[in-house]
C-alpha cells in the first residue's frame, strides 16, 4: 500500500486528475489507511500505469 501524498511525489508526472479517473474508472482500488490518509495498493498502480502507457501506445 502506497499513500496519496507519496505517490504523487514518487511519480511527479502523475496528477490527483489522473488518479481520481483511475478511482472513477475502477482501474485502482483506495482505501483509507492510518489517520484517514487516502492509500492505494501498489500493484494496481502499476496496471493502471502500465495500462495508460499501452493507451497512449494505441493512440499515436
Amino acid at each position: 500500500m502506497v499513500e496519496h501524498d507519496v505517490l504523487l511525489q514518487r511519480y511527479d508526472w502523475l496528477s490527483a486528475q489522473i488518479l481520481n479517473r483511475w478511482k472513477r474508472s475502477g482501474a485502482i482500488r483506495y482505501f483509507r489507511g492510518r489517520g484517514g490518509k487516502l492509500v492505494y495498493p501498489i500493484n494496481d498502480i502499476r496496471s493502471a500505469i502500465e495500462a495508460e502507457m499501452n493507451e497512449g501506445l494505441r493512440g499515436t
